[in-house]
């Protein structure tokens, strides 16, 4: 047995000694007695017979073997997940046309096409041509998906004719959520919705004004209000997009939306405006891990906020760009490996007018710049929650000579990551007790 290479143990001056290893993410507390027999074993192996909780210390690989076989079975586990699933996941676009002028869209106006009931057809062909797939699961895209609500009512027949368990979600600017949207929604196997907002009244129409020009926040709380009134068969997840226009703005929306839907099924989650296809400035965007880092750290120390999405988690999933069943149908049938692709013809993987894939390119989103092939991630001691940062950027950075920061914000920030935890835990069990 040897100490895990995936270890991070350290003495914080708040809470004495603090041990959390990556492998499975596991976080403990020591007594000093303990921990300097821990600090004895991590030298001489050997004398881990002392520690009293031996067994737990194996069993939560603090001690292995050897860590490429922990790392080759996650490996295993991983690559399974990606090219075996028995899941086909289509995100689809009926529409790319859009009743928002965001300030930080990506896409182009000029592509504003609606999907035509030929390339529905050949959606549903496509589809076909994946028959060992057990479940279909469906995310509408856009634009905004809800401007072609009729494209995606005959788009939700044709595909239950598959025959397979159907589930769907929706990413929706919320403004066109009127109540007998919400109830046709529901009709349509769509579970789950994600909304965008930016900010507190005026913050928000800054950055999501309406096409017209008039702001969009009053009209998105109200048609939140009432969906929860009409349906509780809905889960929304209120995205909010962080740069450094608004990043002072955060704690104002989280207090807000949370007050306002105590007990409902809504989650928040800030995510930051990436440098992608232009859509962020050199100076606007919050876009090293450690500027991320110094942030949910100002969140957590200034206001309590306690961002799950941040602490340290094992990441064995993919996103649908690394898996083979996952495409991008974008409205005129052009198949893509990323939405940050859609409208860009030379990043079409293929089309489902069209038989035949180009495999170069498919190949190249589904494995190259990957972490599993990158020494420095699998050296790095907190790989196994890392899952490598964005593919796509990671794609970027080898293909196209971008210089995304791809770590997680806590790399270098472990031990204040886990102090926050533990300090949250604690804080829990106090509100509990």
């Amino acid at each position: 047995m040897k100490w895990s290479k995936y270890n991070y143990f350290f003495k914080s001056p708040k809470f004495g000694y603090l041990l959390y290893n990556a492998l499975t993410n596991v976080f403990l507390r020591m007594s000093e007695k303990e921990a300097a027999i821990l600090q004895r074993a991590k030298i001489n192996p050997s004398t881990l017979d002392e520690f009293s909780e031996r067994n737990m210390l194996v069993r939560n690989k603090i001690f292995v073997e050897n860590d490429e076989d922990e790392i080759a079975k996650l490996k295993v586990e991983n690559l399974l997940g990606r090219f075996a699933s028995p899941s086909l996941s289509l995100t689809i676009t009926p529409t790319l046309a859009c009743n928002f002028k965001c300030s930080y869209c990506y896409e182009n106006d000029s592509h504003v096409e609606t999907m035509s009931e030929e390339v529905q057809d050949k959606v549903l062909s496509f589809a076909q041509g994946f028959p060992s797939v057990k479940e279909l699961f469906v995310t509408w895209y856009g634009g905004e998906p809800l401007l072609a609500l009729d494209v995606i009512d005959r788009l939700t027949s044709r595909l239950r004719t598959l025959k397979l368990p159907l589930s769907a979600g929706m990413v929706t600017n919320g403004y066109l959520l009127q109540e007998l949207v919400v109830r046709k929604l529901v009709d349509l196997s769509i579970r789950s919705l994600q909304v965008t907002i930016d900010g507190v009244g005026e913050m928000h129409d800054k950055r999501r004004p309406h096409r017209t020009g008039v702001g969009t926040f009053k009209t998105i709380i109200a048609n939140l209000d009432k969906l929860f009134t009409i349906t509780k068969d809905l889960a929304v997840a209120v995205r909010v997009n962080i740069d450094q226009s608004n990043k002072d703005h955060f704690p104002e929306l989280l207090s807000y939306l949370s007050q306002r839907y105590h007990g409902e099924r809504l989650s928040v989650a800030p995510a930051f405006v990436e440098r992608i296809n232009g859509c962020c400035g050199e100076q606007q965007c919050i876009a090293s891990s450690k500027e991320k880092a110094a942030y949910w750290m100002q969140l957590f120390q200034k206001y309590r906020i306690y961002n799950t999405h941040a602490f340290p988690k094992l990441e064995l999933g993919s996103c649908m760009m690394r898996k083979l069943n996952a495409f991008v149908i974008s409205a005129d049938g052009s198949l893509y490996k990323c939405w940050n692709d859609i409208g860009r013809a030379d990043k079409a993987v293929g089309s489902v007018l069209k038989q035949g894939l180009n495999t170069t390119l498919l190949a190249r989103y589904l494995k190259a710049a990957d972490k599993w092939d990158d020494p420095r991630c699998l050296d790095c001691e907190v790989f196994p929650i890392c899952d490598g940062g964005c593919s796509y950027m990671r794609l970027e950075n080898l293909y196209e000579g971008a210089q995304h920061d791809c770590c997680i914000a806590a790399k270098e920030h472990l031990y204040q990551f886990i102090e926050n935890h533990y300090e949250m835990r604690k804080m829990t069990e106090a509100a509990i007790k």
